[in-house]
This record gives C-alpha cells, sequence and structure tokens, in this order.
C-alpha cells in the first residue's frame, strides 16, 4: 500500500506531461502546458552539426565544409570555406543530366577515391578552375553521399584534397535524378 502511495503522485505527474493533446484540449492549452506558449521564453535554436576536421582513419580533412544549394534550374554541393570559395565541386541541372565536377587547379585526370569506390574525371580548364562531367548514375557519387567517411581527390599532379563525405551529397542525387 505504502508503495501505491509514493507512485500514485508520481504517475499524476507524468500523466500531467503528456506530450499529446487531451481530448478536447485547444492547441494554445496544448502549447501552454508542454512549454510551447509564449510564456516559456524564446524558440530554442538548432546548432549545426559539428564540422569534421580529422577522418575515420586519421587522416586531416582540408579546411572547410560542404554547401549543398539548390534553386529552380541547378543543384551544387560544394566543399570550401564559403559557398563561393570552394577547392571542390558537384552541381548538376535540376531533374536530370550530368554532373558537373569542379576543382580549383590545373586541367588533367582527377582521381576521386573514397573507401574501395574510385573514379577518374578528366578536367579541363585555364589553370584557375578545372571542369569535367560524370554521369550520375557514378558509383562514387552514392561513395560520397555518407556520412563520416573520407575521400580525396588527386590531382594530374600528384595534389590531393582530402575531404568529409556527407549525407548531403544526397539531396544533390536526388536533385540530378
Amino acid at each position: 500500500m505504502r508503495a501505491f502511495l509514493i507512485a500514485l503522485p508520481l504517475a499524476l505527474t507524468l500523466a500531467a506531461c503528456s506530450q499529446e493533446p487531451a481530448e478536447g484540449e485547444s492547441a494554445d492549452d496544448f502549447a501552454d502546458r508542454i512549454g510551447g506558449g509564449a510564456a516559456s521564453g524564446p524558440a530554442p535554436q538548432l546548432t549545426p552539426a559539428p564540422i569534421p576536421t580529422v577522418g575515420p582513419a586519421g587522416e586531416r580533412f582540408a579546411s572547410g565544409q560542404w554547401f549543398v544549394t539548390e534553386d529552380p534550374t541547378r543543384a551544387r554541393a560544394a566543399f570550401g570555406a564559403t559557398q563561393d570559395a570552394a577547392q571542390f565541386a558537384l552541381s548538376c541541372p535540376q531533374g536530370g543530366g550530368p554532373i558537373a565536377v569542379e576543382r580549383n587547379g590545373a586541367a588533367g585526370d582527377y582521381r576521386i577515391a573514397t573507401g574501395s569506390t574510385a573514379a577518374t574525371v578528366a578536367l579541363s580548364g585555364d589553370g584557375g578552375t578545372a571542369l569535367g562531367a560524370m554521369p550520375a548514375s557514378a558509383p562514387i557519387l552514392a561513395a560520397l553521399a555518407v556520412d563520416g567517411g573520407a575521400a580525396t581527390v588527386t590531382g594530374p599532379d600528384g595534389a590531393v584534397l582530402s575531404i568529409p563525405t556527407s549525407a548531403a551529397i544526397r539531396r544533390l542525387i536526388t536533385a540530378c535524378s
């Protein structure tokens, strides 16, 4: 009996904190009850995920992060310090088409690799930004879209850009399909 008397107030307290609206309860009353009303203070702010600096095998990533943007005509995933200062980028027209590959550097064959998946892409350009394309079905794209991995982009001169893989690239793949 004593355990029941101790457990009863706890059960009543938990029932009052239900995250489901009670029958007949208005949306405003429900929001006030669970702490989402105007009197509960400012809305919580979402914080971004931490930017990875080291890969699973301890390799150091280049400084930067992935930026994925979409507009009515194109989708783009760019890795760099800012969206406009990309060291490596993938883009495509909305709804389909080949994936454009951009890399700061000279023209030549670039090898993109992550784990056991790799692709070589011929990029051409004037020495500032090299450009090329690959099919949207290239397996390397799916490998780049897995969170928590590491990828390398090796240029014709042997320079290696080490970057994290990112699930954000799935948005690009979806937009390009």
